[in-house]
């Protein structure tokens, strides 16, 4: 809508915002395109909701200044968990976590989906 050079100053805007949302032990990465990727060290899979939340929630309240204008973006999360008892490589942990994030965005995006182990499925949290 507003061009390359806006789509660049908001992933530079995203990329701090997730950089400043979240505690030192994490990890982020630009994982292709406008996507993202963030590691949260033992976490609880309803504390990483919890988590997702408060930043999707945070980022789209925050205005974004470019060349004279305004606006706003939305983020959604595609969660997935490993659990020591898991037998999944890193590739299917991020596969889950992208098909957990197609599900967020499918759903209408701006809201986080969970990847549930047991089920197979996902789900959108409470």
């Amino acid at each position: 809508t507003y061009g390359h050079l806006a789509g660049d100053r908001a992933l530079q805007f995203v990329a701090e915002h997730l950089r400043t949302s979240l505690r030192e032990t994490d990890f982020i990465a630009r994982y292709g395109g406008e996507e993202f990727a963030m590691v949260l060290y033992n976490i609880l899979p309803v504390d990483a909701i919890a988590v997702t939340d408060r930043v999707r929630q945070t980022l789209s309240e925050l205005p974004i200044q470019f060349d004279g204008q305004t606006f706003r973006i939305t983020m959604s999360f595609g969660i997935a968990t490993l659990h020591p008892d898991d037998d999944i490589d890193r590739e299917e942990l991020l596969n889950r976590a992208d098909k957990a994030l197609y599900r967020a965005k499918s759903a209408g995006r701006n809201c986080c989906h969970f990847y549930h182990r047991r089920l197979r499925c996902t789900a959108t949290p409470s």
